[in-house]
């Protein structure tokens, strides 16, 4: 399951249900994540750039 940040409200086209800023949004394929990031709905990082800032942090 892929997780995001949501920065702008929005209604889910497939659940219709309503997704407020700062809950998260929760979704079985990275695909849908993408796409809701570049329409500017969601923040959502790729697993690569997780674990890279994870690594930097555990340097510290």
């Amino acid at each position: 399951m892929y997780t995001g940040k949501v920065t702008k409200r929005f209604i889910d086209k497939y659940t219709q249900k309503r997704f407020e800023v700062g809950q998260e949004y929760n979704h079985k394929e990275e695909k849908r994540l993408k796409e809701l990031s570049e329409q500017g709905f969601v923040e959502y990082e790729t697993e690569k750039k997780t674990e890279k800032k994870t690594k930097e942090k555990s340097k510290k």
